[in-house]
């Protein structure tokens, strides 16, 4: 169960069916992976480690929390953009290919199937990725928010100096 520093768990978007992409175009692997905010047995321990041993008050616990999940948030946002890059590209040479079969076949039924279907994957793909870029937005705000309630500071030297 979570504590009181613990963050409020966020809910993923719920996202709409995708309809299936056309050949050569991929679906993203980015979705809505999971809660966010969940603290582990191993962050607690962490936690445990930094009330007792550099003697954290709960606002830098918590500003700590803030950190690590705007750093989640960073990396969210990167493998999403790294990822609708690379679905652009495969979506890119798909078109090409069912162009040029619209042209040289004069099939437009299957062109425009081919069309819409990678229309809507882009859509997509961009709402990800605005999610994405949203999420990292607003940890960037929480982060600033909770480091600034930080009173005080951590002597690092006088711990680090009992510690030899």
């Amino acid at each position: 169960a979570p504590t009181p520093l613990a963050p409020t768990p966020l809910a993923p978007t719920p996202l709409a069916p995708t309809p299936p992409a056309p050949p050569g175009c991929a679906a993203s692997s980015l979705g809505p992976s999971g809660p966010f905010g969940e603290v582990s047995s191993e962050e607690e321990s962490e936690d445990n480690v930094l009330l007792r041993s550099l003697r954290y008050s709960a606002e830098q616990i918590e500003a700590h929390h803030a950190a690590r999940e705007l750093l989640d948030a960073e990396e969210a946002l990167l493998n999403a953009a790294e990822d609708g890059l690379r679905n652009d590209a495969e979506c890119h040479e798909a078109q090409t290919r069912l162009l040029e079969a619209a042209h040289r076949d004069g099939d437009l039924d299957a062109y425009t199937r081919g069309l819409r279907a990678a229309l809507v994957r882009k859509e997509e793909e961009a709402r990800r990725l605005r999610a994405a870029l949203d999420r990292y937005e607003a940890k960037c705000v929480d982060e600033d928010t909770a480091r600034r309630s930080v009173r005080g500071g951590v002597n690092l030297g006088l711990i680090l100096s009992s510690a030899v």
